[in-house]
């Protein structure tokens, strides 16, 4: 009688850990960055601002940066070729390369200083499944003047799977798995022109429906929004994301030491629109995320910026104001000593798969199963 209790009890116990395995749920851990590293022609205009704001005296600091902030996926803005003897994409390629990066690009137009759209992601997270592009214009499958944009730039869309590691003829090999749920990440830039930008917000939410048709995952749009709030204009422009169920994800701005920002945009001392020695222009920036399977999976996130100069002169004191941020010892402007003229945005995103479809079950006091679909 005691074998037959203790073997009972042994099941008892076994179909209760069982049970707990089958429900568990999978998380997925993964940090993104969007970063507009400004590459202007009022740059290179001046003698002055050449020496000490090129993009070949700047982008070291850049990739110091990225490897502090060590994101998996990442989208830039203003990647282009317009200082001589040196390529800013071909800079990029490379120490991402050697970072561990591969990268999804296009260029906008076949101009010489054209930008490009680029995508990094860690090739040891995430493989590319395939990529979709269009441009901000009348005809977006296809790069061509239109009346109100001569220069229409390009989104690219990439469809990323995090990967698995199988062991095949006695080696580990990783491999897509496509038994999680595919990230649609998009990375634009958009025009500085308020209709253009209502124009390609209205775009881009089309577009993406039509290529993800219905599928599942969770899209996430990072880029400069150029969202401007003077006159209304950034609440006009957001709302068509928000109103399509997307949300920013780069809100409530702090860097990592806790300080509140008001914004992304710094703008050089060339630049008109440069923000004041008090605080941060407008929220240029964000990271829009839909979860276009919420009875599958959910998610939740965390921001900051990073407002470090990576210069070893403005970094050493602790800053505990947005101005203190902007000024230095003795309250000069120090807008130029960061590493671009836009902040970082940082987003940690965890992603939990819901397991739908094992079924847990549970022995209630009165002895009978109980089933969770």
């Amino acid at each position: 009688m005691k074998k037959l209790l203790l073997i009972v009890f042994s099941l008892h116990i076994f179909s209760s850990s069982f049970a707990m395995e089958e429900s568990r749920e999978e998380s997925l851990n993964f940090r993104v960055m969007t970063y507009n590293i400004c590459n202007s022609f009022q740059i290179y205009n001046n003698q002055h601002f050449k020496e000490k704001l090129a993009c070949s005296k700047r982008l070291p600091r850049i990739i110091n940066l990225i490897k502090d902030e060590n994101p998996d996926i990442i989208c830039l803005q203003e990647v282009r070729d317009i200082e001589k003897n040196f390529s800013t994409f071909g800079y990029l390629s490379y120490h991402l390369g050697i970072l561990g990066y591969d990268l999804t690009h296009f260029r906008d137009n076949p101009s010489l200083f054209s930008f490009i759209n680029l995508i990094a992601y860690k090739r040891t997270t995430f493989f590319l499944h395939n990529t979709y592009r269009w441009w901000a214009s009348n005809t977006p499958e296809k790069c061509s003047e239109t009346a109100d944009n001569p220069w229409p730039k390009v989104i690219i869309m990439a469809t990323l799977y995090p990967l698995l590691t199988k062991c095949i003829e006695n080696k580990q090999v990783p491999l897509p798995d496509h038994k999680k749920l595919p990230i649609y990440v998009v990375n634009l830039h958009n025009s500085t022109k308020h209709k253009e930008r209502m124009f390609s917000n209205n775009l881009l939410i089309k577009k993406i429906n039509k290529y993800i048709s219905n599928r599942d995952g969770l899209v996430i749009i990072a880029g400069d929004f150029n969202s401007f709030f003077t006159n209304g204009y950034g609440e006009k422009e957001l709302a068509i994301l928000e109103k399509n169920n997307y949300k920013d994800a780069l809100n409530n701005l702090k860097t990592k030491n806790g300080v509140s920002v008001s914004g992304t945009f710094i703008g050089y001392s060339l630049d008109p629109y440069k923000c004041s020695t008090e605080k941060f222009g407008d929220p240029l920036d964000h990271v829009f995320i839909k979860n276009v399977s919420p009875k599958k999976q959910s998610y939740t996130t965390i921001c900051h910026v990073n407002a470090k100069k990576y210069n070893n002169k403005y970094d050493k004191s602790f800053a505990e104001t947005e101005k203190n941020l902007l000024t230095g010892m003795w309250g000069e402007p120090i807008h130029n000593e960061f590493p671009s003229d836009h902040l970082p945005g940082i987003v940690d995103i965890t992603i939990t798969k819901h397991d739908t479809a094992m079924k847990k079950q549970e022995k209630n006091n009165n002895n009978t199963i109980k089933t969770y679909n």
